[in-house]
């Protein structure tokens, strides 16, 4: 697992103005992603997701998914199953 969050900050610095420090950035995990044999990139921040589907699109060999949208996917197919359906907010004690 990639867990180096200093890049994804970076990234998204640089979306706000240095284009180049961007495509810097973005190329070197393209290279690591790709390298590594990475199949899905789940985030938990839907800045990052924009990220990676916007500026990294169709130079990935892997999925983005934002982890709502993944755990999802898993509770549709069966293959998580939560032990309580919540609906709206709920009170937690």
């Amino acid at each position: 697992m990639v867990r180096d969050l200093s890049a994804m900050a970076r990234i998204m610095d640089c979306r706000i103005g240095d284009r180049r420090g961007l495509e810097k950035y973005r190329d070197q995990n393209i290279e690591i992603f790709n390298r590594l044999g990475v199949k899905t990139i789940i985030t938990s921040w839907a800045g990052c997701t924009s990220t990676f589907k916007e500026e990294y699109a169709g130079k990935l060999n892997c999925e983005v998914r934002h982890a709502v949208e993944y755990f999802d996917r898993l509770i549709s197919q069966g293959k998580i199953r939560p032990k309580n359906r919540l609906t709206g907010f709920q009170k937690v004690d």
